[in-house]
């Protein structure tokens, strides 16, 4: 799973700090009345564990609202039985039926009012899908690019420093435990766990209350072997993947402190919770660093400071490739905010990108396969190859097949093996047979013998990508 870690950057603002400021007199004092301006109206761009990179537009801040009945639905994991209903009677041109009458998430409601978080006309509704529900975030009224979405304060965020300290209060307990395994899956994982054991009187409660109780239950991780053998045993390199995850996440559960009061379960709901949801980038500068002249850019050359946040209501949104998303934190407001890069009518679901992720990421760390992934490839295991042009030992690292036709890592000296095994053919004619031979290994699997509906479902529907993937690249090669 560390392969499949994505790491956040930060783009300070344009024209926010230019570096002839350093040691610059009379023109120091001028630029930080420019920084405070700019940074008032701009902000910190944020790329986040989501991979949010766009260009910036006028932001055309709307009024603040109450949340509206709209977002009274529940976001649990547990699909509620209204939830149930409304999958069942969403009509056929995939409209979204807003759950208003949802009263379990009254709290979340108030929650939000209190703790300052901002929206546009956005509400949770559920829209049928090929996985059966999709929970989303839906405009209520016109969106125009540039429009405030969700402004969230630091103050209602759980977030994790950078070589932040085990917390005082837990340091008997958890110190060691906090030392040996500084990610940051673990530790704001622990964060979460601890601030969930203080029920209404966490200051982030309403959030908590929110958070999917069974989502590690969804990540092929958390399958037994063999269900994971039977889904994705066509496919070693990603089967190897999530059975390292599995170990790796196992072992380290095992560790859990006898007397933490946790089970493992407890851990691995959090850290998923975490690995699928978090942002991070450089956002935890203190106000008196915003205004040093020069300091944003050492920083910004020597790599900064990376936080990691948790980010009520932003995190509830999709994830679509093709979308480009402007996540925003001001260092002065100490606010994040979600903005519009595009038009938006009623009924629009508003979406973000995760990254430019391959499915074998999408499915491992956030438990779901997108459709006609721009990005999706297959990776051929060296073995593959040796086997197929009649080697004895495996000569090759694993190669990743593109939709484009392409393929990534060279495959040098595979000619002169085919050739010396009586074969003549060149690199792309190897990769061609290797991937054919993929094509029909994968159109006999079957999962009948999966254990649930959701699994057989999440398989089918990661062979389906996988099929669509090799047949785009042997059309394009």
């Amino acid at each position: 799973f560390d392969s499949l870690e994505m790491q956040a950057q930060v783009r300070p603002s344009e024209g926010a700090f230019p570096a002839w400021t350093v040691g610059c007199g009379l023109a120091t004092s001028v630029f930080i009345a420019t920084v405070i301006a700019a940074v008032a109206l701009d902000g910190q761009n944020v790329e986040t564990s989501h991979a949010f990179l766009v260009n910036k537009a006028p932001v055309r801040m709307l009024p603040v609202r109450d949340f509206s009945p709209v977002l009274r639905q529940s976001l649990k994991g547990r699909a509620s039985a209204l939830e149930q209903e409304a999958v069942r009677t969403s009509v056929d041109d995939g409209s979204p039926i807003f759950l208003d009458d949802d009263k379990e998430l009254g709290g979340f409601e108030k929650w939000c009012r209190l703790a300052g978080v901002r929206s546009a006309p956005l509400g949770h509704a559920m829209r049928a899908g090929r996985l059966g529900g999709v929970r989303g975030l839906y405009c209520t009224q016109h969106i125009v690019t540039g429009d405030m979405l969700v402004e969230v304060p630091e103050s209602a965020v759980l977030r994790l420093q950078p070589n932040e300290p085990c917390p005082t209060d837990h340091q008997e307990v958890f110190g060691e435990f906090w030392e040996k395994y500084p990610d940051s899956n673990v530790r704001l994982g622990l964060k979460l766990l601890w601030e969930r054991t203080k029920g209404d009187s966490s200051s982030v409660a309403g959030y908590v209350s929110l958070l999917d109780p069974e989502i590690a239950a969804t990540a092929p991780f958390t399958w037994d072997e063999k269900d994971i053998d039977t889904a994705f045993g066509y496919y070693p390199a990603f089967r190897n993947s999530v059975l390292a995850q599995k170990q790796k996440w196992g072992m380290l559960t095992s560790d859990l402190p006898s007397n933490s009061g946790f089970e493992a379960e407890d851990l691995l709901w959090a850290m998923y919770t975490v690995a699928s949801r978090a942002f991070e980038g450089d956002f935890g500068t203190p106000l008196w660093q915003a205004f040093v002249p020069g300091l944003p850019l050492v920083r910004e050359l020597i790599g900064g400071t990376r936080t990691t946040v948790l980010l009520p209501l932003i995190d509830s949104a999709n994830h679509n490739s093709n979308r480009s998303t402007e996540l925003d934190f001001n260092p002065i407001s100490r606010k994040f905010s979600l903005l519009a890069t595009e038009d938006r009518e009623i009924g629009d679901e508003v979406m973000i990108s995760y990254g430019k992720h391959s499915n074998d990421v999408l499915l491992q760390r956030f438990a779901f396969v997108e459709e006609n992934n721009p990005y999706d490839s297959f990776t051929i295991r060296g073995e593959q190859v040796t086997t197929f042009v009649g080697g004895t030992k495996t000569e090759f690292g694993p190669t990743t097949l593109l939709r484009n036709g392409k393929f990534r890592k060279g495959l040098e000296g595979v000619a002169t093996i085919a050739a010396a095994n009586g074969t003549s053919l060149d690199t792309k004619q190897v990769i061609r047979g290797v991937a054919e031979k993929l094509l029909n290994s994968m159109e006999s699997t079957t999962f009948e013998e999966l254990d649930s509906m959701h699994k057989r479902q999440a398989a089918e529907a990661f062979k389906n990508e996988k099929l669509r993937t090799v047949r785009d690249f042997l059309a394009a090669v």
